[in-house]
């Protein structure tokens, strides 16, 4: 009877520690996907109608629509999906010969406080004929493969799919590395099927990269839907909140926890580029009190910083809190502005205030012949403002940002 009371009870903690929370998704819908963050892709484009060279968003109806010519696909979520066909012939503009490796960027998925990430997602390929897909002794492979990076660091493999042959074969998943799917799971087919791939580590920001290669005629065709993105777990405390402010000895920083269980404490983190944080001091964890604060003295008066907590638990685990911008104090400058990154790294710039009374600007982008490329009047809050850059041309820029008598800040960038 214990023994089975037991069994029981661990069971429920397994399910408790193994439980998914999602928190970001594309469905490739016509509305609310992605759900954050932006999508690029390398190119969106058809040939033909019904088409049978693409690389695009479609709703996937065969005969009728723009692709999947070559018999039903089942599975799909919702209307729509992204699918691709003899890539290196798709047309851009007028012109053949396109390359066949292609991908699609989400940029600026906010991970902040989350651990124990993992990836899902929808798979399916035409596997009718077994000699379909180019292996590696056949260059280029054919491939799909899901990458991810965190706060800007190297691209990672979630889940891939390569050949089952070094020579022609079906697309299977591959686990090994060794861009061969051979023995590593059942090829892939017209039904969609969800794959689950592992995501290490955490941060601040998530950027997911799905790339693809189809290289030969048109029975090459492959499929993605409705990708997602878990949390599993949360260290075991609750950060109540996290607050600063310049004084005369420097950045002085607060927070408060509750529900702390098993914490080991506190790395304080410093950046002035919104990526590269180090450890400027550590606090030890006061289980019962829940009261923090550390002051950073190595600062530069009229600089700005961003500060986040690195919350360590003793098992190891670790996540983060939002990120927190702050002008270490100079006498006579009210109106400051952070702008970053710099230079842009992504398909965004942000601006955060600090240290301002404005309550409305004036935010203007140009070029150094005086070209405005971007201009929007926005109302101030404590939150970021985002300004889109995706489609400038590498260069330097200035940002103006003036209220409605004044300019207020000016600030170079590069692109």
């Amino acid at each position: 009877m214990n023994i089975i009371y037991l069994a029981i009870i661990a069971m429920l903690f397994s399910c408790i520690s193994y439980a998914q929370t999602q928190f970001w998704s594309d469905t490739f819908e016509d509305a609310g996907a992605p759900s954050s963050g932006t999508r690029t892709p390398s190119v969106q484009n058809s040939f033909g109608s019904p088409a049978s060279r693409y690389f695009f968003r479609t709703d996937a109806v065969p005969g009728v629509s723009v692709l999947l010519q070559n018999g039903a696909y089942s599975g799909m979520q919702g209307s729509k999906c992204w699918a691709a066909e003899d890539i290196d012939a798709a047309l851009t503009g007028s012109n053949f010969g396109q390359t066949p490796n292609q991908d699609i960027t989400w940029t600026s998925i906010n991970i902040a406080g989350k651990v124990g990430l993992s990836f899902k997602g929808l798979f399916a390929c035409d596997n009718t004929s077994p000699t379909n897909w180019e292996g590696a002794s056949i260059p280029p492979a054919d491939f799909m493969i899901v990458e991810y990076r965190i706060d800007g660091g190297p691209w990672t493999s979630s889940v891939r799919f390569f050949s089952t042959s070094a020579l022609n074969g079906m697309l299977a998943q591959e686990t090994t590395g060794d861009e061969l799917a051979f023995g590593e799971g059942p090829a892939l087919s017209k039904t969609f099927t969800e794959y689950t791939g592992t995501i290490t580590g955490t941060g601040t920001t998530l950027d997911l990269r799905f790339r693809c290669s189809a290289n030969g005629a048109t029975v090459e065709e492959l499929a993605i839907d409705n990708f997602r993105l878990f949390t599993s777990t949360t260290l075991p405390l609750t950060l109540v909140s996290f607050s600063g402010k310049a004084t005369g000895n420097g950045v002085s920083l607060q927070w408060e926890t509750e529900d702390e269980i098993n914490t080991d404490g506190f790395d304080i983190e410093r950046s002035t580029t919104s990526n590269n944080f180090t450890a400027v001091g550590t606090v030890p964890s006061k289980p019962g009190s829940g009261d923090y604060s550390y002051t950073d003295q190595q600062v530069e008066a009229g600089k700005n910083y961003l500060y986040r907590l690195k919350m360590r638990d003793k098992d190891g685990r670790y996540t983060y809190s939002s990120t927190l911008a702050i002008l270490a104090k100079a006498s006579g400058n009210m109106d400051n502005f952070l702008v970053f990154p710099n230079p842009v790294t992504s398909t965004t710039l942000f601006v955060q205030p600090v240290n301002t009374l404005e309550k409305n600007i004036l935010l203007t982008v140009a070029d150094l012949n005086g070209k405005t490329y971007y201009t929007k009047n926005i109302p101030v809050s404590n939150g970021r403002i985002e300004i889109p850059v995706q489609t400038l041309a590498a260069g330097i820029y200035i940002l103006k940002i003036s209220n409605s008598k004044k300019i207020l800040q000016v600030t170079k960038f590069k692109k």
